[in-house]
């Protein structure tokens, strides 16, 4: 069950994590795979409008997600974008940011969730991007990181793109001091019955499940969706970004 909790996480940060998909596959095709991570994850789609945004600033922002694929693909999708990116182990505050055919001011390091985070930043960031559930909002050295880098008694912002009703919002919305058979029972519970207004607006869980929402869509129709929903993304990117810098 447990397994099956992280591939529903995986999922929700793209679609072909949790299925085994094609851009879990190495290629050089890197201008459709862009395309086809935007449209197959809302995560994604967000993050090419944030650094849209701000490109052009001289600024700094720390991307943490999960070893392996996810910062594979996260590296990947830096690439075809043409960002200014860094990805550890093997970079220090001197080291460059400029990759070949690179654009704009905007630099990235992309840090693998776990310990030792505090020696992988390099500097202040301007903001955190907690990009899956392998981030732990309620972890010590998090706190520790974000007082550290802080100023005038502020914290270091944190963005958690998240999925309305995943098992990873779910999961988040748990007391972490509630016992672990029992907390983790309820995560699945919870993400069962908000099954079905997944992505959707909150669901109330003591109401009955909505019955008109639609069980299949075709990819022309998924696609067009996205389409409209990027001008959203696009809003609340200019959002974060203004209210980064």
């Amino acid at each position: 069950m447990r397994r099956l909790i992280n591939q529903l996480n995986d999922t929700t940060t793209h679609l072909d994590l949790g299925l085994d998909g094609p851009a879990t596959l190495y290629s050089d095709n890197s201008i459709n795979e862009a395309t086809w991570t935007y449209y197959a994850s809302s995560k994604f789609a967000f993050l090419y409008h944030l650094i849209e945004s701000l490109r052009y600033q001289d600024c700094y922002i720390a991307i943490i997600a999960k070893e392996g694929l996810t910062l594979d693909l996260l590296e990947k999708y830096m690439k075809a974008n043409h960002v200014n990116y860094r990805r550890p182990p093997g970079f220090d505050a001197a080291s460059t940011y400029r990759i070949e055919g690179s654009t704009g001011l905007i630099r990235i390091d992309l840090i693998a969730s776990g310990s030792g985070l505090e020696r992988k930043m390099a500097r202040r960031p301007a903001l955190i991007i907690a990009f899956d559930a392998s981030f732990d909002i309620q972890d010590t050295q998090v706190r520790q990181i974000r007082e550290q880098f802080g100023s005038d008694g502020a914290l270091i912002p944190i963005v958690y793109p998240m999925i309305i009703n995943s098992a990873e919002h779910v999961d988040i919305c748990i007391l972490k001091s509630m016992p672990s058979p029992q907390r983790f029972q309820t995560v699945v519970q919870t993400t069962f019955r908000a099954r079905d207004s997944l992505g959707g607006d909150p669901v109330i869980l003591a109401s009955p499940p909505p019955t008109d929402l639609p069980t299949s869509m075709n990819l022309n129709a998924f696609v067009a969706l996205k389409k409209s929903l990027g001008k959203r993304f696009a809003l609340l990117a200019e959002a974060v970004a203004h209210a980064a810098m």
